[in-house]
């Protein structure tokens, strides 16, 4: 079965359709809880329902993408399409030593990428007082340690509230609701299912992370021409493909 087969099988569920109502019923608290918010955008399955489910209760919610020096074509196809969408960076590496994010403020700003000074970063730059996030306590033990700490809704010592609506959710609920609510999504994960990549790693997100899971790996496969740009300019790539 495809994926949107299986997914359109979990949206006809019952499990499925309360967890979307306690995601819904989370973003109204939230919203009742602090003035302003943003979504933090990744362009992945998990923060594009997030959008989606805050916009429907309050379409003027902003959205707030960490732009690194190398993205997925997708991705930035798929980022276009999204209204009031800040694009932010600052000076750090993708996770890896060898992939640098930009070689300078000059070059990110070229690109049309605000740069973050170092007490932004922690905000985003965001003025807002608080943040949607699309984590699930299914991804990892981390998150999921994180999130039964925390629940879905609380405020930092720092005073920012962050709401995590879909904490519950399995992957198959996110792609339910996607394709159940026909939301636009990142095309970058047709390529992934078309070259064979199981439903639980299709994940997007800079090059320089989830090296464990083999995202070079992936990247070369799906994407060979990207691959061998990023690997002209970081030959260390190739170590982990």
């Amino acid at each position: 079965m495809t994926r949107r087969d299986l997914a359109l099988l979990q949206a006809g569920l019952s499990q499925h359709k309360r967890r979307v109502a306690e995601a819904q019923s989370i973003v109204r608290r939230a919203l009742a809880a602090a003035p302003s918010w943003y979504v933090a955008l990744s362009g992945g399955k998990d923060s594009t329902c997030i959008l989606h489910l805050v916009r429907e209760l309050d379409p003027e919610t902003r959205a707030n993408f960490s732009q690194r020096q190398w993205d997925l074509p997708e991705t930035l196809d798929y980022l276009n399409t999204i209204d009031g969408l800040d694009r932010v960076t600052y000076e750090a590496n993708a996770g890896q030593p060898w992939l640098p994010n930009w070689d300078s403020r000059a070059e990110a700003e070229a690109h049309g990428v605000r740069w973050l000074e170092r007490e932004e970063i922690g905000t985003r730059g965001s003025k807002e007082a608080g943040v949607f996030l699309g984590l699930r306590a299914d991804e990892n033990s981390y998150r999921q340690r994180h999130l039964d700490r925390f629940g879905p809704l609380f405020r930092t010592e720092a005073g920012i509230w962050h709401a995590n609506p879909i904490s519950a959710w399995s992957v198959l609920d996110v792609w339910a609701y996607i394709y159940s609510h026909a939301v636009p999504y990142n095309p970058a994960y047709d390529v992934m299912e078309r070259i064979g990549v199981p439903l639980g790693e299709q994940r997007v997100g800079p090059f320089g992370f989830a090296l464990h899971a083999g995202s070079l790996a992936i990247l070369k496969r799906g994407w060979p021409t990207v691959f061998n740009d990023l690997a002209a300019q970081h030959p260390e790539a190739r170590s982990y493909a």
